[in-house]
């Protein structure tokens, strides 16, 4: 099955999603490092009352990665299908 056409095209299309999600939040991850270690007068502006820039930054990033798994939940349910049609047996086999 693994050689299967239909098998490498779920994997094509799980890639498309997962590489750029994962490279995205990898790199969003380590901006707040970033600006912690090279610019940390910028992170310690406080917008608003004694909140700071790093605090939001931080905060942030559970919502990218809440966003990022309501994305993938959505996604899913087409990695199910090309799965569902790979389990089916198909009626042209005898």
């Amino acid at each position: 099955m693994a050689a299967s056409a239909g098998f490498k095209d779920l994997l094509a299309v799980k890639k498309l999603f997962i590489v750029p999600a994962f490279l995205f939040f990898f790199a969003y991850f380590f901006c707040l490092l970033l600006l912690t270690a090279y610019a940390p007068r910028l992170i310690s502006v406080r917008p608003a009352g004694m909140v700071t820039l790093g605090y939001l930054l931080a905060l942030s990033q559970f919502v990218v990665g809440w966003v990022i798994a309501w994305l993938y939940l959505r996604a899913a349910t087409r990695f199910d299908s090309l799965s569902r049609d790979l389990l089916t047996p198909s009626d042209n086999k005898t």
